[in-house]
This record gives structure tokens, C-alpha cells and sequence, in this order.
């Protein structure tokens, strides 16, 4: 399902489409989730197909060793590998990208689960009291979404932010 749509569509053409994106994010929140092994294919794919290298990775020092040599990248990792303050090369990466203002698509898996925009919303939109939520997925999207339109929240379970029916803290809007 949705693995397959990534793989095998969406990144390609973000990569190598009218996007000519340099890197794809694509996040989850538990390591089970990752099927890395799809997303190794999908780069080997895509390097037969155009000839131009594609670097697969879960490592972040990996993926910034390699966008810094000017080659594409498909990273994968949790939630907690980028967006969180205690993700040090993931943060590094995502200041790299920020700071050079790096074409990026990023891919969230279950976004219902770490997209509330703030944790005054937290119990409103999920029904569970926030534990230190500090809605640092959805900051750093938002810092992303100001040079980039490419992010895709993936789920089945939209969550009462998604649905408008709580109002975002913050500038970034969904659109479903």
C-alpha cells in the first residue's frame, strides 16, 4: 500500500519530476514500521533508470556526507532520528537542509500520531494527556514548509487538526 506508492511513484517523480528534489525524509514512529529495504530498492531503480546516484540510508551522518557531495538521497528513520532535540546527526542533517534552503520531500508515516501542533491541543485533538509534548515534528515541518511544498503526512486516522476541527497553533495548515 502505502510503501508501495513511495517507492515505486512518489519518489521518482519528486526526485526527477518538475520537484528535482535532492532529498526525501521519509519518517516513522517506531522502528518497525521502516521497511528500509524497499526504499534501498527504489534508489537502485532509480539509479538504473537515470544514471545518476541515489544514495539510500538510515544514517543521518551518511545522507549529509552524501548531499554534500551533491548526490540525491532517500533517508529513513523514526521520528525521534530527525525532528527531535536528542537527534544529533538528525539534527545536524536538518539544519544542513534548512540552512541551504535544500530541495526536500518528506514523508511522515502515522502523522496522527506526532503532527499536533501544540501540546495545549494535544488532549483536544487525540483524546490523551500530553507527557512533555513538545510538538517537535510539526515545528520542524513548519520550518520546512517555508521553502519547500513537498511534505505528506500517511495515514489512515486523521486526527481532529487534520479534520479542522481544532484550530493548528502555529502557521502551517493542513490540507486533506
Amino acid at each position: 500500500g502505502k510503501t508501495f506508492a513511495i517507492t515505486q511513484n512518489h519518489i521518482e517523480k519528486l526526485m526527477f519530476g518538475d520537484a528535482n528534489v535532492d532529498i526525501v525524509l521519509y519518517t516513522v514512529p517506531l522502528n518497525e514500521i521502516l521497511e528500509n529495504d524497499k526504499f534501498d530498492e527504489c534508489a537502485e531503480e532509480i539509479m538504473k533508470e537515470y544514471k545518476e546516484t541515489v544514495k539510500f540510508t538510515d544514517n543521518a551522518k551518511i545522507a549529509l556526507k552524501e548531499l554534500n557531495k551533491g548526490k540525491k538521497v532517500i533517508f529513513c528513520t523514526t521520528h525521534q532520528g530527525i525532528w527531535t532535540k536528542n537527534a544529533k546527526f538528525g539534527q545536524k542533517l536538518f539544519n544542513y537542509i534548512v540552512e541551504n534552503k535544500i530541495k526536500t520531500a518528506v514523508f511522515i508515516d502515522e502523522a496522527h500520531t506526532w503532527t499536533v501542533s501544540h501540546a495545549d491541543n494535544y488532549k483536544a485533538t487525540t483524546g490523551n494527556s500530553p507527557v512533555n509534548y513538545e510538538a517537535a515534528l510539526f515545528k520542524s515541518v513548519s520550518v520546512l514548509a517555508e521553502f519547500t511544498p513537498y511534505i505528506f503526512g500517511i495515514t489512515a486516522t486523521l486526527n481532529r487538526e487534520h479534520l479542522d476541527i481544532i484550530p493548528v497553533i502555529g502557521n502551517m495548515k493542513y490540507k486533506v
